[in-house]
């Protein structure tokens, strides 16, 4: 393995961890998914905008999916990818129905 390789890996295990943890305190209750939306930190950008919002404690596939849709959002869409405008919208609907 070479030392580029050895750094990637590196680093792809410290994003793996980091959203790991994030993702715990979120089902925990100690951090919810609106306040990540409005503040995210890099290590989140790329993940699927389903996937964080399905970390919310109650909030499952269909209730994500009905959500996403009234914006529109593809669950499949990269956090990164969405605009200031999205992700406050987002928020503030998710801040509502919790």
């Amino acid at each position: 393995m070479t030392e580029q390789q050895a750094m990637a890996l590196a680093e792809a295990n410290r994003v793996r961890m980091a959203r790991a943890a994030l993702k715990r305190k979120i089902k925990a209750g100690e951090l919810h998914v609106w306040d990540v939306l409005r503040k995210p930190p890099e290590f989140i950008l790329g993940i699927e905008i389903g996937a964080l919002v399905m970390c919310e404690r109650r909030w499952g596939l269909s209730r994500a999916r009905s959500l996403l849709a009234r914006i529109p959002i593809r669950e499949t869409r990269q956090l990164r990818l969405l605009t200031e405008r999205q992700c406050e919208q987002l928020a503030s609907l998710m801040e509502v129905r919790s």
